[in-house]
């Protein structure tokens, strides 16, 4: 079972702090290039891309 998706929720997780910026900036980066070489049938993909959307859109909205 990939756990892609749940390690993401997990850095979501994270307090505000230093910490949480440099890993989700890590997470970002690695989800965003799963994507990109994932094949389009990829069973998280949604998952993921979901994911990455909720904390685009945090992240313009200034948290």
């Amino acid at each position: 079972m990939n756990k892609a998706p749940r390690q993401l929720e997990s850095v979501l997780a994270l307090p505000d702090s230093e910490e949480f910026v440099r890993r989700a900036l890590g997470a970002l980066e690695d989800y965003t290039k799963a994507l990109e070489l994932a094949p389009p049938d990829w069973p998280y993909r949604k998952q993921v891309e979901e994911a990455l959307r909720i904390t685009r859109k945090e992240k313009a909205g200034g948290r």
